[in-house]
């Protein structure tokens, strides 16, 4: 960056500078955020395996369903269910898109068999809980991604830009100082005695 050195470049470079400073920080500030952010949404990936056992379970009891009713009356008894309705969005905060899933849950039908009765109640939890996870699977992939592109910016800011800049600024400082001092030389040299 080639900048002669005078007052004028030198007031320009120095309020640049405290711009890119400030940037700096809110980029700091906002990264520090969204650590938070993740470190919450993590937290709340440990329900994934509880998801699982609860899954394990609800496979034995769909397995006793077939095994004390008849294929034939489960699928029967399967079709009275009410369909799911499920609308995925992205949701823009903070500059970040963030995905969001509203589902609706069928209202819970009345079987003849009770064990039928009590899968579809854990069946529809699971669900629920399913997409909790998966949209919580999503974010913090986002977020992470987000994460990553802020640290570049502010690690190239002050390990590159800033440092560059300060160089700059205190190399115009030493020219400009230099030039005074020559100044007040040729002037005391020319003085009479």
């Amino acid at each position: 960056m080639e900048v002669s050195a005078t007052k004028g470049n030198l007031i320009k470079l120095r309020k640049t500078l405290k711009t890119i400073k400030k940037a700096n920080e809110i980029l700091k500030m906002r990264r520090d955020n969204l650590a938070k952010i993740l470190a919450s949404l993590l937290n709340k990936l440990e329900k994934r395996k509880e998801l699982d056992k609860k899954i394990m379970e609800i496979y034995e009891i769909a397995r006793k369903c077939y095994s004390y009713y008849s294929m034939e009356k489960v699928e029967i008894e399967g079709f009275k269910v009410n369909k799911l309705e499920v609308n995925v969005k992205e949701e823009k905060i903070g500059g970040l898109r963030i995905l969001k899933i509203n589902y609706f849950l069928p209202e819970k039908n009345m079987f003849r068999f009770l064990l039928v009765n009590y899968l579809q109640k854990e069946l529809l939890e699971i669900l629920k809980e399913t997409f909790e996870i998966i949209e919580i699977e999503e974010n913090v992939e986002r977020i992470a991604s987000e994460l990553e592109s802020l640290n570049k910016k502010v690690n190239i800011l002050e390990k590159k830009i800033i440092p560059k800049f300060e160089y700059i600024i205190n190399y115009i400082e030493n020219a400009l100082f230099e030039e005074e001092i020559e100044e007040i030389s040729k002037i005391n040299l020319l003085a009479p005695i």
